[in-house]
This record gives structure tokens, C-alpha cells and sequence, in this order.
């Protein structure tokens, strides 16, 4: 406990120094801004021009944002979320896409092979119950392209999804 109170008050004497030398908020943007123009380092402005992020950094929270959203989530909206240009947030979702086959884009959207294992799960009780189904009606239900919805069933059937797909239908 002495050792706890020793750096206790060495905190406190540390703490009430005064400093000779201090940069004021003007002074550090304006060295950041000089930094990022000389490329020394690679910083994000958010919109509000407020604060600056990293490109790793928007990573994350574009893989956060998918997350949240239970694996499909417009770029726009992950734009609105994280408060950067939807150029950096697209530039980084590329870079995922090259990176990961387990993410895909449509329209705009990005959804995530769990999101597609799910959407599969759930297709797989339609055909339980229907006994078949239109592919064009569950692409319209699941707000997709049919071809997409075709080649997210393909590697799943039999797997997941317990049918045969066939002329545009699944038996």
C-alpha cells in the first residue's frame, strides 16, 4: 500500500508541473496536415473534420459495421457509421474482397458467407415445408439477384440446403 501511495503522490507532483514548451490544437492539426501532405503517414480525415483515423483503422470498423449488421449492410450505411468518405470505405471493402472470398458485394450491399449460410438454412426450411420453390421468388424474398442466389446455392446444396435445384426451381 506505501508503494501505492509513493506513486500516488509522484503522479500528483508530475501532474501539477508546469510545461515550458506546448502545442496547441491549431499547431497539431496543422502538423498533421503536413505530415499527411509529405506522406510521412497515412491519416483518414472524418467528415466533421474533427478527428483522423488510420486505413486500418477504417478496417476495422467496416468489419464491425458488417458484423452488427448481421453480415449484410449497404456501403452507405457503414459510411454514415464510421463518419469517413464512402471512397475510403469502398478502397477498403476492395481490399477485403481481394483478401477474403468469404465477403461479396452486390448493389452496393456487402454480405458475408454467413449471412449466405443463413439465408441458405432458411431456404432449406422453405423447400422442407413447400416442397419446391421458385429460385426467382426466394431471390425477390431475399432482395438478390437471382443468378447470385444460384451460385450462393450451388456449393451449399446438399450441405446445407437438402434438394436438388433444377430449371430454375429447387426440388
Amino acid at each position: 500500500m506505501d508503494e501505492l501511495a509513493e506513486l500516488q503522490a509522484l503522479l500528483g507532483a508530475v501532474q501539477k508541473q508546469e510545461t515550458k514548451n506546448r502545442l496547441n490544437e491549431r499547431n497539431c492539426r496543422d502538423l498533421l496536415v503536413k505530415l499527411i501532405e509529405k506522406e510521412f503517414v497515412q491519416l483518414i480525415t472524418t467528415l466533421d473534420g474533427r478527428e483522423y483515423v488510420t486505413p486500418d483503422q477504417v478496417e476495422k470498423e467496416l468489419r464491425d459495421e458488417i458484423i452488427v449488421h448481421g453480415g449484410r449492410v449497404s456501403l452507405t450505411t457503414v459510411q454514415q457509421a464510421i463518419n469517413v468518405d464512402l471512397r475510403h470505405v469502398q478502397s477498403r471493402m476492395d481490399l477485403i474482397m481481394k483478401e477474403d472470398p468469404s465477403f461479396s458485394m452486390i448493389d452496393g450491399e456487402v454480405l458475408t458467407s454467413d449471412y449466405l449460410d443463413g439465408v441458405c438454412e432458411e431456404i432449406s426450411q422453405l423447400l422442407e415445408e413447400a416442397g419446391s420453390l421458385r429460385l426467382v421468388e426466394m431471390a425477390s424474398r431475399f432482395s438478390v439477384p437471382t443468378q447470385f442466389l444460384i451460385e450462393a446455392l450451388a456449393p451449399r446444396m446438399r450441405s446445407i440446403v437438402q434438394g436438388k435445384m433444377e430449371s430454375g426451381m429447387l426440388y
